[in-house]
């Protein structure tokens, strides 16, 4: 699925069922909206990021949104898949980042290293 207006809006991806969910309840809702795509899920689990070449995404930036974030490995592959079509991924934000090491252009609500009770 994918949202495509034209101009320099905002680029974003995401995957999976809160993909889905985003997209289905805030796509229309974000004025400056260029590209939404939506790709599947299971990505950390294994599964193949759905083909991006069918997309025209040269020279695109793009920010990554996900419920959470704790190895990158959504992340990264998306990033690389991105990178192979010509754009590149610049930011990530979540709600939830519970990844141990702090990790650059990661975003979220709530950081559990950040705030961890000894």
């Amino acid at each position: 699925n994918m949202i495509n207006k034209t101009g320099n809006g905002l680029n974003i991806i995401v995957s999976g069922e809160f993909g889905r969910i985003f997209a289905s309840k805030y796509a229309t809702k974000i004025d400056n909206l260029d590209t939404l795509i939506v790709i599947n899920g299971g990505i950390r689990k294994g599964n193949m990021v759905d083909d991006l070449s069918i997309y025209d995404l040269k020279g695109k930036q793009f920010i990554f949104l996900d419920d959470s974030f704790f190895k990158g490995r959504t992340r990264n592959r998306i990033a690389y898949e991105l990178e192979k079509n010509g754009a590149k991924l610049t930011h990530t934000y979540v709600a939830y980042d519970g990844c141990i090491d702090k990790q650059f252009n990661v975003h979220s609500l709530f950081r559990y290293y950040d705030n961890e009770v000894i």
